[in-house]
């Protein structure tokens, strides 16, 4: 399959998330990012050493959007807070261990509480996609307030805010006091075009398609790209010298009878 035709077949599989048909084609495309990781030493299924509980939706491609708009504790016209864990034993380069223990336990604090938030998870070694689509990084809290509309109203906008977590020093306080001192009132929102819910991109449809380009070009060895990108410069220049395939040095086709016409005159 050509480049070009892989590209343009990215929208038809971000897809997926929409068309519960097309999910049966995750596994596939699973493959394909296996075989292009092998391609350059790195690990697409390693996935993180954290097992979510049962109180934490791990997030994926296909349920990401569904969960944080519709699923959680409050019904209409409240809001939802979602701590969302992102994590990945090779993205943080094996260094997830620590957050990760402390954050089980905050699960284990929050799991039975009615004044918890909602919990879930974002492994970027398992979705690697879907954090390349939020720009999200292991090892942080992505915390989430996300108001539900009454009936026949529209969604508001949702708050956002990102909490870095230290590899080496991350304590289960460390993350129950983003909650419970509500810490992610003294950050500022994030409301750029990349916002998973109300950015640019979610908005018009092109966030998936986007993060899997970008993640079809991170796993093509350099080589091979440059020498894509090469041919493609290649045929645009070609097409854009005067004269076309002429322009190789071949006298126009013109250019004889013309002469010859001025030679008869001559005589």
């Amino acid at each position: 399959m050509r480049p070009s035709t892989l590209l343009l077949a990215l929208p038809a599989l971000a897809t997926a998330q929409q068309i519960p048909f097309l999910n049966t084609f995750q596994p596939y495309v699973d493959k394909v990012i296996a075989f292009g990781s092998s391609l350059t030493g790195q690990s697409a299924t390693g996935g993180s050493k954290t097992t979510p509980h049962p109180a934490v939706t791990e997030l994926k491609i296909a349920n990401w959007e569904d969960t944080l708009r519709n699923r959680g504790k409050h019904g209409p016209g409240s809001v939802d807070n979602w701590m969302i864990y992102v994590t990945g034993n090779t993205t943080c380069a094996g260094e997830c261990a620590r957050p990760d223990a402390a954050f089980d336990e905050a699960v284990t604090l929050f799991a039975d509480s009615p004044e918890g938030p909602n919990l879930a998870l974002l492994d970027c070694d398992r979705q690697t996609a879907l954090c390349g689509a939020w720009g999200a990084y292991a090892s942080c809290i992505w915390y989430f307030r996300v108001p539900k509309p009454l009936p026949n109203q529209s969604q508001g906008p949702s708050a956002m805010t990102i909490h870095p977590l230290n590899y080496t020093t991350v304590t289960t306080s460390d993350i129950t006091k983003i909650h419970t001192q509500k810490l992610y009132e003294k950050e500022t929102a994030y409301e750029g075009w990349m916002h998973p819910l109300d950015g640019i991109l979610a908005q018009s449809g092109m966030m998936m398609p986007v993060a899997y380009a970008l993640l079809f070009m991170s796993k093509v060895p350099a080589p091979i790209f440059m020498l894509g990108l090469s041919f493609f410069s290649r045929y645009f220049v070609n097409r854009r010298m005067p004269g076309g395939a002429n322009a190789s040095g071949a006298p126009p086709a013109a250019a004889v009878p013309a002469s010859a016409a001025r030679a008869k005159k001559n005589k």
